[in-house]
């Protein structure tokens, strides 16, 4: 989970993404928007349901967390992704 309240004007808003670890296992990437459950099948839909479960057991990730300001910005076309406020590429995250 990500904290967007600073880009939500002060107000609390936590949303559930898809975040990226490099291989020192800390966070560097997060989609911009929070993620849908969708999948191909319902075992697919059921994973993606228990793995968001699961994250509201761990912390919610501040931007400071990232402190490469990578993010993920997901159009509604999933077609027309492309990175937003990128500051280094990922092959240095990495």
């Amino acid at each position: 989970m990500v904290d967007f309240t600073e880009e939500n004007n002060g107000e609390s808003w936590v949303e559930i993404c898809e975040v990226f670890y490099d291989k020192d296992h800390q966070p560097y990437l997060y989609t911009a928007r929070g993620v849908g459950v969708v999948g191909e099948t319902t075992e697919e839909i059921k994973d993606t349901l228990y793995k968001m479960l699961d994250c509201l057991n761990k912390p919610v990730l501040m931007k400071a967390d990232f402190n490469n300001n990578i993010k993920v910005w997901l159009d509604e076309d999933p077609s027309h992704d492309m990175l937003r406020s990128c500051q280094m590429d990922r092959q240095s995250a990495l």
